[in-house]
């Protein structure tokens, strides 16, 4: 793929012109959506690309331009995009219908694979996203156990609701973002994670219903943390009565077929999960311990009201979903091809590792499994030891690139043909060798371009 001349132009000056139609969709939105997008995490340097049509590893923006994708559908095409077997299975339900209300067999199908792969899951309640499956987690850690506060981390997403925004962007200590009532505060506290001794402390006040953690770290693994720490949690939730909730809304049948839980052995109380669910379609799943689950019902059952969990949704489980689930699920369950996307996922990582040393740039991809990172760093990285752990131990610049300049590697990666945003995303099990071999000369090519118009010089030896 290599490098893209730009014609005397600056990298923004090429991206507008390659991207034009992208840009007049975009002042189309402007004026239906608040900030031009349907969704506020959507964050873009000049406007989003306006995308036509995607196919496995690939995608084709508005202009005709094709990219290798890594934004994969933000980690639910995990099979690539338009998959033929979740294509398939979609049209074959539509022709029988696209929402009952009632219940229908590939539910439980879909709900048989979930229960088969995650080694937590004795019940199960589908929702349509992962902001509501950990919704309804933390409720029904609350319900359980009697208690109202919940335990979580700094830097760790686990959607947009109320509870869920607390301490999830810098400065923690800073009040959440608008519309959030103050007395959520004093129900939801955020401590930063591996601190296990204010963990302690907080957990023997026996105030929280529960701990939950994106258990690979924060912002799908941005903020690593050690499968030590997360064992830790474990027997400190056991010693006070807390249950442990897992977010698994990216790492379920990403990191395995059965998530982070089927590799440590660490097993929650609770999860949500999302996104790979169902392979693209509009999903989200919490399961967990059946004890835990038989809080679940109507006002007017046998359990006392205060000890109901009330959870509805009119598409949960629906046939569309499901059907796309169960042919992901399939696809997955033997976890072949997630360990073919993991190796792919190293050597990206490696490659593109010894590519920032050969230009002398203090900068590393580092992450778990199929979630690659990229850091900025004040000193230089010892490529020989953990990477996850010089991340978090020494002057990383994460999302907040100084100056512009993820923004500009994101357009120049685009000029080069590659979309991966200000770090770099996930992969699918569809990449192939090639595509992460094209990726690396994109790479060449970007830097290339920043280092000539004098972006990175702050940042080379």
């Amino acid at each position: 793929m290599g490098a893209v001349s730009v014609d005397g132009l600056s990298i923004q000056e090429a991206f507008e012109q390659k991207c034009a139609m992208s840009q007049e969709r975009y002042e189309r939105a402007v004026e239906l959506f608040p900030g031009g997008a349907t969704r506020s995490a959507r964050g873009f340097a000049t406007w989003p690309l306006s995308i036509d049509r995607a196919s496995g590893s690939r995608i084709w923006d508005a202009d005709g331009n094709e990219y290798i994708d890594y934004y994969v559908g933000l980690g639910s095409t995990i099979l690539g995009h338009a998959h033929p077997l979740i294509v398939k299975a979609i049209k074959a339900q539509v022709e029988r219908g696209t929402q009952y209300g009632l219940a229908h067999d590939a539910e439980n199908q879909w709900a048989g694979l979930v229960a088969e792969l995650v080694p937590s899951c004795e019940r199960i309640r589908f929702t349509n996203s992962g902001s509501e499956s950990t919704y309804i987690a933390i409720r029904l850690a609350r319900a359980f156990t009697g208690r109202e506060k919940i335990l979580k981390f700094e830097g760790h997403y686990h959607g947009w609701y109320d509870s869920g925004t607390v301490g999830t962007w810098e400065p923690y200590d800073d009040p959440p973002i608008g519309g959030i009532s103050p007395r959520v505060l004093e129900t939801v506290d955020a401590v930063p994670p591996g601190r296990i001794d204010l963990v302690r402390d907080r957990l023997a006040s026996g105030e929280y219903a529960g701990v939950i953690l994106e258990p690979t770290g924060g912002k799908s693994g941005m903020f690593p943390i050690a499968p030590e720490f997360v064992a830790s949690l474990r027997e400190l939730c056991d010693e006070h009565g807390a249950l442990l909730l897992y977010d698994e809304i990216v790492t379920g049948f990403r990191v395995s077929p059965g998530g982070f839980q089927a590799v440590s052995g660490i097993l929650p109380d609770i999860c949500g999960l999302a996104k790979a669910l169902a392979g693209g379609l509009p999903c989200g799943a919490v399961v967990g311990r059946a004890e835990v689950f038989e809080s679940m019902g109507s006002p007017g059952g046998s359990l006392p009201r205060r000890k109901t969990v009330v959870h509805s949704g009119t598409f949960n489980g629906n046939p569309i979903s499901a059907a796309a689930g169960i042919a992901t699920l399939t696809a997955l369950r033997d976890g072949k091809l997630i360990a073919e996307m993991n190796r792919l996922s190293d050597l990206l990582r490696t490659r593109l590792n010894e590519l920032f040393a050969e230009k002398r740039l203090r900068m590393c991809v580092y992450g778990s499994y199929s979630m690659p990172h990229v850091a900025l760093s004040e000193r230089p990285f010892d490529l020989g030891g953990d990477l996850d752990e010089q991340v978090l131990e020494h002057g990383i610049t994460f999302q907040h690139w100084p100056n512009g300049l993820g923004g500009r590697l994101s357009h120049a990666m685009l000029l080069n043909g590659v979309n991966v945003g200000r770090s770099i995303g996930m992969l699918s099990v569809v990449h192939t060798e090639k595509d992460v071999l094209d990726t690396i000369a994109a790479y060449d090519g970007a830097l290339d371009m920043l280092i000539a118009e004098g972006d990175l010089a702050e940042w080379r030896d």
